[in-house]
């Protein structure tokens, strides 16, 4: 699985940009650089991005859509 990409902004942003491993889609999600890098020394995604939608934690992490993921557990016809 490829890594995301990461850009840590001066304005204390952090950019994420993962590819989709289904569509090759690249996405980008902007997150608070302090609590990134909370996440990565170790506190849980949750904890560390607690409004970001599940989703969107998930992608992070993973790097699989929440469409890509009802369409490997055969959840989605349309896909």
């Amino acid at each position: 699985m490829k890594m995301p990409e990461v850009y840590h902004a001066d304005n204390g942003q952090t950019h994420i940009f993962r590819e989709c491993q289904i569509t090759g889609a690249m996405i980008e999600i902007i997150v608070d650089s302090e609590s990134y890098l909370q996440w990565k020394r170790g506190m849980l995604i949750q904890d560390a991005f607690p409004k970001m939608k599940a989703d969107d934690r998930e992608f992070i992490m993973s790097g699989w859509t929440v469409k890509e993921w009802e369409h490997l557990c055969g959840l989605d016809e349309n896909f």
